[in-house]
């Protein structure tokens, strides 16, 4: 298949040998004979993605941010914003529910604060269900001050 694709820029060259320099089929056909190697990089690595659909699902929350970003009033709240944003597309490519965690982390915030690397989004179940069974033993289960979040 790559030959073929090869044989058909070639194809492409030759019949643009007349074309000028400067016209969109000749400086396209340069373009992708100068980036052959990248371009057919799916051919020979079976790995690589045929789309680019990852990246640019992130790059949308990015820009969707930047776009609702003009409405902050202070740069205190845009802070926030920021950090709020961070936190929810952290917590979806952890395969969390962003609002369990949100909930989490605000009914928790001195163990967060003083602790923070246990409020993470991959790791904050493991820090409630610690907790949990911390408060079971003191109270009964029923008082405990928070729902414990089940993923599923």
């Amino acid at each position: 298949m790559a030959e073929a694709a090869r044989k058909n820029a070639r194809r492409c060259r030759n019949a643009s040998g007349n074309a000028p320099r400067t016209s969109l089929r000749s400086m396209a056909s340069r373009s992708w004979r100068g980036h052959w190697k990248e371009s057919t990089l799916f051919l020979r690595e079976p790995r690589a993605p045929l789309d680019n659909n990852v990246c640019d699902r992130a790059l949308k929350k990015a820009i969707l941010h930047r776009k609702n970003s003009l409405f902050f009033k202070t740069k205190n709240g845009a802070c926030v914003g920021d950090i709020c944003m961070s936190l929810l597309h952290t917590a979806e490519l952890s395969e969390e529910d962003p609002f369990d965690y949100l909930v989490a982390v605000m009914r928790n915030p001195r163990r967060v604060r003083n602790r923070p690397r246990n409020g993470m989004p991959w790791n904050y179940r493991e820090t409630l269900v610690s907790l949990t069974s911390r408060l079971c033993f003191s109270k009964s289960c029923s008082e405990i001050p928070f729902p414990l979040a089940t993923k599923g």
